[in-house]
């Protein structure tokens, strides 16, 4: 369900650039605005129905955390993780993996979970501050929170956030980043600059992207990438090896599949 959170992305947009409804006091409960919170009403049923399956499916695989070991306390620091997260990690695209396990194991009061609860609470509270001054702010930053809101790991106790749970996210940077870039355009003096340090970027993003797509030729050379990033001890680490030796066994390679299967 990565786009469980549609419901609030559409919304945030109806305030800006729509501007059908307004955040100021007496905006948010007009006549205007109720018509526009019923027609998102068949995205979040249709929204329940699919967060409800994907809750049972992962019950029936035991995914489900609880209890004490999983209480309120480390429930919403790895949630506040999670949605800080992906504020920072598009904007530093090394080491992408599709198994990310440095989450499965921490506790509540660890630092960088207190400081993304921190960034998160300040950033709502910053944005909501200026929501009149940068409209474009607040609604991006509801796009991030609606689109991410579904792969936060509510229900879930060993949990990662890959890195492709940002493909949609993400949209929200790139469009935050147009505009900063136009907004240095208008400027006489920072035109050269703009395009400068646009270029630059284009140049970074397409040699991680020449290198990214490299790592995904086959799994022969994929799987070992992804043991690169997880280590020995790592509760993945066999089954991936498993992968890579199903993979040598596919391409005729018997003595590396034979050595991979035996660190299964």
């Amino acid at each position: 369900p990565i786009a469980a959170g549609l419901a609030g992305a559409l919304l945030a947009f109806d305030y800006y650039p729509l501007r059908r409804f307004k955040l100021e006091r007496g905006g948010w409960w007009t006549p205007e605005t109720r018509r526009l919170l019923l027609e998102k009403v068949p995205f979040v049923v249709i929204t329940l129905l699919l967060l409800g399956m994907a809750v049972w499916m992962r019950r029936q695989d035991g995914a489900v955390g609880g209890g004490e070991a999983f209480g309120v306390a480390k429930r919403l620091m790895q949630v506040s993780y999670v949605w800080a997260h992906f504020v920072w990690k598009p904007w530093v695209p090394f080491h992408l993996t599709p198994v990310s396990t440095h989450m499965l194991d921490f506790r509540a009061t660890d630092l960088p979970y207190i400081l993304s609860a921190v960034v998160l609470v300040g950033l709502t509270a910053m944005l909501l501050w200026y929501r009149t001054r940068w409209k474009l702010g607040i609604v991006l930053w509801i796009f991030h929170l609606a689109m991410v809101f579904p792969m936060c790991g509510w229900v879930e106790q060993k949990y990662f956030p890959s890195d492709r749970y940002d493909l949609m996210a993400g949209i929200a940077w790139s469009i935050l980043l147009v505009w900063g870039l136009w907004q240095w355009r208008q400027r006489a003096r920072l035109r050269l600059a703009t395009l400068a340090a646009a270029g630059l970027l284009l140049v970074g993003l397409a040699t991680l992207t020449i290198r990214q797509v490299a790592r995904w030729q086959n799994g022969s050379v994929f799987f070992p990438y992804v043991l690169s990033q997880i280590g020995q001890d790592d509760m993945y680490y066999g089954p991936v090896t498993y992968r890579l030796g199903c993979s040598y066994l596919a391409e005729g390679r018997i003595q590396e599949a034979e050595l991979a299967f035996r660190e299964t």
